[in-house]
């Protein structure tokens, strides 16, 4: 009867292990990032996804790798319904960024007293009429 009891004693430890370390794991393990590319698809969408997802993942959850996880296949899901970005949102975005560089650029220009006030406004305005 000693072995029977040690042998019941013993899988009911094992049985209670996994209760508890099932859950433990669970709560303490890490979810993945998503998987997505945001850069590849349609800048608003992507930034409503991207907003979605920081309102999933904040605040108190009971089990936060599990929510974490959920919250990631959704922006994933989120980013694949988005349309893709189209050539010509990818030059309107450089054209952008080098007319906002020149800007600055004349400016600092300007404010370092390099150029006057009247060079500053007709350059200015070409970089503008360059649009």
């Amino acid at each position: 009867m000693d072995c029977r009891s040690t042998k019941q004693e013993q899988q009911l430890k094992i049985i209670l292990s996994a209760f508890i370390l099932i859950p433990l794991l669970t709560i303490s393990g890490c979810a993945s990032p998503p998987q997505s590319d945001p850069s590849k698809v349609d800048v608003e969408c992507a930034q409503q996804c991207s907003s979605h997802l920081a309102s999933c993942s904040s605040g108190f959850k009971l089990f936060p790798v599990v929510a974490q996880g959920q919250c990631n296949d959704t922006y994933d899901v989120c980013i694949k319904g988005c349309p893709t970005r189209t050539v010509a949102e990818d030059v309107e975005e450089d054209i952008t960024s080098n007319v906002t560089e020149r800007l600055n650029k004349l400016e600092s220009l300007l404010n370092s007293g390099v150029i006057s006030k009247a060079e500053y406004d007709k350059k200015r305005q070409e970089i503008l009429d360059s649009l």
